[in-house]
């Protein structure tokens, strides 16, 4: 392949990895969105489930800044024509598509263990809440209850089979909580905690699998391109610096050319035959 064809394939090939690295700085920033927001609505109950649901999107987070450390490093790479470079870029890439199909894999299974492993820790949660007038599981159940609409680890009537300090049902259970005093509620949430926590809880580990999946697919679509432009790179090399090449395109060729002229020149002034000899 000529040198010219050569060079411009390697311009296309370029301009689609800068392409693939804006691309790839995008579901970056999308990594830190979705991962702070899961992260945060999920440690804001974090001290009722204690258990590790919450590191599928802290890691989810954390990879954002990763990737725009990949885009740093394709970008200069890329700008460079260093191979090396280039190299070491891919296997970050495939790296991190991985771990992410490997996370989002993960925090689908997570979401088959619920509700089951969050049973324990809520029910001790529970109970440290209905036996003390004040501790740290007071606010968080009072805005769980009221945020999430539901009463109790799995029902209402679990405030009149717990022997405790509390008269009646809390008026965070209350449909329409005017007043902390039981006398004013007309109606009270029927579902539990447990199963509304659960259920919201799943749907945000569901969703963080599908970022994940996402992410993954895109980040694996510009691998072809920086291969490509790789290999385009080193048979650009290869060919400028291969004596065999001819001397149009053969730069070590052309060198040699010229300095063979040079050595030549003052030997062929030398060897002209005067005009006054010619006849």
């Amino acid at each position: 392949m000529p040198i010219m064809e050569t060079s411009t394939e390697i311009k296309f090939f370029k301009c689609l990895v800068y392409f693939y690295v804006i691309l790839l700085s995008l579901s970056g920033g999308l990594q830190i969105f979705f991962g702070a927001t899961f992260a945060w609505n999920h440690l804001s109950y974090s001290v009722v489930l204690g258990n590790n649901f919450w590191i599928p999107s802290t890691i989810l987070l954390c990879l954002g800044p990763i990737t725009y450390l990949l885009c740093w490093l394709g970008w200069n790479a890329v700008s460079r024509k260093n191979r090396n470079f280039l190299k070491i870029f891919t296997a970050l890439l495939v790296i991190l598509v991985c771990i992410q199909f490997a996370l989002s894999a993960w925090s689908l299974a997570l979401r088959e263990k619920l509700p089951g492993a969050a049973k324990h820790p809520m029910d001790m949660s529970y109970e440290d809440f209905v036996l003390s007038h004040v501790s740290e599981h007071t606010h968080i159940w009072h805005k769980m209850q009221y945020e999430l609409k539901c009463c109790g680890v799995y029902e209402m009537s679990d405030y009149f089979r717990t022997a405790s300090k509390h008269i009646g049902v809390p008026w965070s259970c209350c449909t329409v909580p005017t007043e902390p005093e039981h006398g004013a509620c007309k109606d009270f949430y029927q579902r539990g905690c447990m199963h509304v926590l659960s259920d919201t809880i799943r749907e945000r580990l569901f969703y963080v699998s599908i970022v994940l999946i996402c992410a993954a697919i895109i980040q694996s679509m510009g691998l072809f391109c920086i291969i490509q432009l790789t290999i385009l790179l080193h048979d650009h090399e290869k060919k400028e610096n291969d004596p065999t090449e001819l001397p149009s395109t053969s730069r070590t060729s052309r060198e040699r050319r010229e300095r063979r002229n040079k050595e030549l020149l003052p030997l062929a002034q030398s060897s002209k035959v005067p005009d006054s000899q010619k006849y």
